[in-house]
């Protein structure tokens, strides 16, 4: 990702997500719903609770193919199916830059 110039914070579990994400504004987060500590829905609402003083942050879920999309009732604003396919990615990450530069800027 760096070719791209995006930075990525990563986090191997869902508490390690939860405190990083507490710590900093991130333009997008990519889930894993198959997590070692906790259940990825369950990651979601609680990220969702944690960016109530800001901007709303597209939660986007790698799902497995084997799982539907009920994180859609977490907070989760899309979903990338596992394995993950560069292309897909990319767009996401597109769709969502073309987006942010249509909206307003706000303080932080």
């Amino acid at each position: 990702m760096n070719r791209l110039d995006i930075q990525v914070t990563p986090a191997g579990s869902g508490k390690e997500a939860l405190e990083v994400f507490s710590t900093d504004i991130f333009d997008l987060v990519l889930l894993d719903l198959e997590l070692p500590d906790m259940d990825g829905s369950a990651v979601a609402s609680a990220l969702r609770e944690l960016e109530l003083d800001v901007a709303h942050t597209p939660i986007y879920a790698l799902r497995p193919p084997n799982r539907d999309a009920e994180g859609l009732l977490s907070g989760v604003d899309g979903f990338i199916k596992k394995p993950v396919q560069i292309d897909e990615l990319l767009k996401v990450v597109s769709d969502l830059a073309i987006a942010c530069q249509a909206q307003p800027a706000y303080a932080a």
